[in-house]
């Protein structure tokens, strides 16, 4: 190998450190995100919910599922919660 093929393998091997780096501080930084969100769902009384346009699915916050008549891993799209809430004789979620 040459003095020039050596610094390309160390430049090469630097980036991809970098570059791993930055993706183990993004992931962290997104776990902190989710945490402080569910804590301020939990004392807010509050949920969310996301939609995973690719497959149709709808992930429901913990607080939702604590709030709403709804379960994990049943068919919770936003129409159906909306009327078994509207259904069960409460006025909306508690």
């Amino acid at each position: 190998m040459t003095t020039k093929d050596d610094e390309d393998s160390r430049l090469r091997s630097v980036a991809l450190q970098n570059a791993t780096s930055i993706l183990i501080a993004r992931q962290r930084a997104e776990q902190r995100q989710e945490a402080y969100l569910a804590e301020a769902q939990r004392l807010s009384h509050t949920g969310s919910f996301g939609w995973r346009v690719a497959t149709g699915e709808i992930v429901w916050s913990e607080e939702n599922l604590s709030n709403l008549p709804i379960r994990k891993n049943h068919d919770n799209r936003p129409w159906k919660v909306c009327f078994k809430t509207c259904s069960s004789g409460r006025r909306g979620p508690k």
